[in-house]
Formats: structure tokens, C-alpha cells, sequence
């Protein structure tokens, strides 16, 4: 008769335990949003509220979002794309650039441009008046 109370006291403890578990959505303002994580996108973050009245899906942007702390301890931080280097990896540092139309207005662009880093860079361009179709 002990070992079946026992039995119950723990398998009760489990499930209480196991209800209060949820995933955390902290956000970049430092407030916390209690709820299931269902998908991580590309660009949002599906989730449904702690309160499983309502089966409604909620979604936020992924910009807004810090990190995400799952029920079982698993902290996943939320880059932002724009700044991963990994994407720009196969771009040239250096580009010549020029206006193609320049010629038919008598003027011409060349521009060079260096990317210092993703979302940023430097460029000098030259324009020459005069070259090109005259409009007379």
C-alpha cells in the first residue's frame, strides 16, 4: 500500500511538473512571452499561447526576438541575417560599376565600390560630362 501511494505521489508530481513546463520567448525590449513555440521560420516564429484554451497560432516577426529558452533548457539565439557573413561569402570585395545609359544623356559614370562588411561598404564614382550623343 506504501509503494502504490508512492507510486501515485510521483507520477502526480510528474504531470504537475510537466504542465507548467513551457518554451520563452524573450524579446529585444527584455519582456518575456510564456507559450509552445509550433515553427521557426524564415522570417517569423509561430507560437501558441500558455493559456491552451484557444487553439489559436500566434506569429512575431523575427526581428523583434532576442533568444528563445525551449522547456528543456535549449537557449537558441536569434540572428540577425543582414549581419551573417556567411551569406555574403561568395560576393566580390570589389566592384567597377557603370551608368549604361550615361551615353544618351552626354554624360558617363564609373563607380568603385569595396565591401567593407555585410551592410556596409565605400564607393567613389567619377562622372565625365560631355562624353557621349550630343542632343543637338
Amino acid at each position: 500500500m506504501n509503494t502504490t501511494k508512492l507510486l501515485l505521489l510521483g507520477v502526480a508530481l510528474f504531470l504537475g511538473f510537466q504542465s507548467f513546463a513551457q518554451d520563452r520567448i524573450i524579446k529585444k525590449d527584455q519582456s518575456e512571452i510564456l507559450c509552445t513555440v509550433i515553427e521557426i521560420g524564415l522570417d517569423e516564429i509561430k507560437y501558441k499561447s500558455r493559456d491552451q484554451t484557444d487553439q489559436i497560432v500566434y506569429s512575431i516577426d523575427k526581428d523583434q526576438i532576442l533568444k528563445i529558452v525551449f522547456e528543456n533548457g535549449r537557449v537558441q539565439v536569434i540572428d540577425n541575417d543582414m549581419k551573417n557573413p556567411v551569406y555574403y561569402a561568395d560576393q566580390k570585395k570589389w566592384m567597377i560599376k557603370t551608368g549604361i545609359l550615361g551615353p544618351l544623356t552626354s554624360q558617363m559614370n564609373f563607380s568603385l565600390e569595396k565591401s567593407i562588411r555585410p551592410g556596409r561598404s565605400l564607393e567613389a564614382t567619377l562622372g565625365i560630362i560631355g562624353l557621349g550623343f550630343s542632343n543637338d
